[in-house]
């Protein structure tokens, strides 16, 4: 469920009239405990509870109980800011003096010591403590030392503060947005500034496509790898046909011996034709191998490659601007001060919360509008405030009236003769460059005094997508023998999308001042100075009362 401005509003303030949340007290001064100063005894004067600290003994040690300790702790509660703890001195006197320790401040007096507690709250402890001790109730406390009567004792406070809220809401009548200073009339009273905020808000969208192809050639075998291959093929072959002739030996010995041929001698031959295969083959093994390391020895190992790359981008841009303008000019020939315009914003409306002493504020927006109003109209508002009346002009009231009259020197001139600091001077209102302008006799334009600045922020997010395909061909050594080209392959195929966001805002405010004159008898002359707080031009006659110093300021003239 969503809210307007006005309907968030009106839902603070009855939970703040409700009673329901509240602003916390300031200062709270509770009372402790009674010294006696002649005993240096102590007596609480707040609730007590009895803390138990059991100390786990070590394996080790030779007691097999745990220690525990029990504390005497005082209990403060308080809902204040700044809480203060007091302690009665009884039977004080100047040869039984008493001193307490425990907080950074103390105040002390003829019948009691007080420690500043400011904010200090007891929290809980989570589990044991650093040491390993368990402690019941498990809420840190204070050390309070007192020295009484040569007896140096220490006690424990334990300080409770119940969550201390508050929430709010309230209305600021009027946020000055800038005053734009007029200046001197001139004797044609045509003489006036105009003062511009310009917002130029530019939104970019770029999506960016970007595909590659990338093909790597090289040779695929040496002439040393193909002789290596083809002496390794013969030597596997020759291994085969060893064991063929095994097999066939293995066979033949159970048989009977073959009769003898005609004119020869019987019996079996010494070696079978699979044996002298296997021999010859590993022979030829044999001899391409050693041919393979003496091309190996004498031949260049460095291969070259070619690679052949292609790549195409496709870019598409999408740029949005919008323009927000508002100039506002002071009002021609009422001069300096009572044709001064005030441009603020009206009826903005602020949350408040307060939570543990800290006050956040939040602004909820404003309903009301930019108003734009000469000096002169908010004096005769206030004038008939004064009057009973109500201010016909603005709708202001007298205090918002007045904080706004406040911010311009020249709606000051009601002054004593003592001295001080010019009304119109740094930090404030810095002289420009160069700090003064003199002239006469202007065209029908006018002399332009021109000062702007300009400020721009860009936020650029880039989010990329990378796909990458690679595929590696190589022949065979066989075929390349048999005349398949002797190259080896590698292509990269590559598929980029890119997004890019780019928003830019650029804030330029300007302040132009315009200038007539008809001749010799009508000089301009002017010190310039620009407003660090509203980003403005002020243009002061000469010699003026708010440059001398010599002034300060009682009342408003315009008042």
């Amino acid at each position: 469920m969503s809210y307007t401005i006005e309907q968030a509003y009106a839902q603070i303030k009855q939970l703040e009239n409700s009673g329901q949340f509240t602003l916390p007290e300031t200062q709270d001064t509770i009372d402790v405990g009674t010294i006696d100063a002649s005993t240096g005894g102590f007596t609480w004067s707040v609730p007590t509870v009895q803390q138990t600290t059991v100390l786990n003994v070590p394996p080790s040690a030779p007691a097999k109980a745990n220690a525990v300790i029990t504390t005497t702790v005082g209990v403060v509660k308080t809902s204040a800011v700044d809480l203060r703890l007091r302690f009665t001195v009884t039977n004080p006197s100047v040869s039984n003096p008493v001193s307490i320790q425990g907080f950074g401040a103390t105040q002390s007096g003829a019948n009691q010591l007080i420690l500043d507690a400011q904010l200090a709250c007891s929290a809980p402890i989570q589990g044991t403590t650093d040491t390993g001790a368990n402690i019941s109730p498990p809420v840190t406390t204070f050390a309070i030392t007192i020295t009484a009567k040569g007896r140096i004792q220490e006690f424990h406070v334990m300080i409770l503060r119940p969550p201390v809220l508050g929430i709010g809401a309230f209305t600021l009548p009027a946020i000055p947005i800038t005053i734009v200073y007029a200046p001197p009339p001139g004797k044609l009273l045509k003489n006036y500034e105009q003062y511009a905020d310009t917002v130029f808000i530019t939104q970019s969208s770029t999506w960016s496509f970007t595909h590659g192809d990338s093909t790597r050639t090289a040779q695929a075998y040496t002439a040393a790898d193909i002789l290596n291959n083809i002496s390794k093929a013969i030597e596997q072959a020759g291994t085969l046909f060893a064991s063929a002739g095994a097999g066939a030996g293995t066979q033949g010995a159970g048989a009977t011996a073959p009769a003898a041929s005609a004119g020869g001698t019987s019996g079996t031959s010494g070696t079978t034709g699979t044996d002298s295969t296997s021999s010859d083959l590993k022979k030829a093994s044999a001899e391409f191998g050693l041919f393979s390391d003496i091309l190996t020895a004498i031949d260049d190992t460095t291969q070259s490659s070619q690679t052949a790359l292609v790549t195409v981008e496709n870019d598409h841009t999408t740029t949005t601007t919008w323009t927000d303008m508002e100039v506002f000019g002071s009002q021609t020939g009422l001069g300096q001060g009572v044709g001064d315009r005030y441009v603020y914003i009206g009826g903005m409306r602020v949350a408040w919360v307060a939570l543990n002493g800290t006050v956040n504020f939040v602004f909820l927006g404003y309903n009301g509008a930019v108003n734009a109003f000469t000096a002169q109209a908010l004096t005769e508002d206030r004038m008939s405030l004064a009057s009973g009346k109500a201010a016909g002009n603005t709708g202001l009231d007298a205090d918002t009236i007045k904080m706004l009259l406040n911010l311009d020197p020249f709606c000051v001139t009601k002054v004593t003769t003592s001295v001080g600091p010019p009304l119109v001077g740094p930090p404030r209102f810095v002289p420009a460059t160069p700090p003064e302008q003199r002239a006469e006799g202007t065209s029908t334009m006018g002399d332009q005094v021109l000062a702007s600045h300009e400020v721009t922020e860009e936020d650029k997010q880039v989010q990329s997508n990378l796909n990458m395909n690679v595929t590696d061909a190589k022949p065979g050594w066989l075929d390349v023998i048999f005349g398949t080209p002797n190259v080896e392959t590698t292509q990269t195929l590559t598929c980029t999308v890119s997004h890019t966001t780019d928003t830019k805002t650029d804030e330029k405010i300007s302040a132009t001042a315009y200038f007539f004159s008809e001749g010799t008898d009508d000089v301009y002359d002017v010190m310039i100075f620009y407003d660090t707080l509203f980003s403005t031009l002020l243009f002061a006659q000469k010699g003026s009362p708010v440059l001398t110093g010599t002034t300060t300021v009682t009342t408003h003239a315009l008042a």
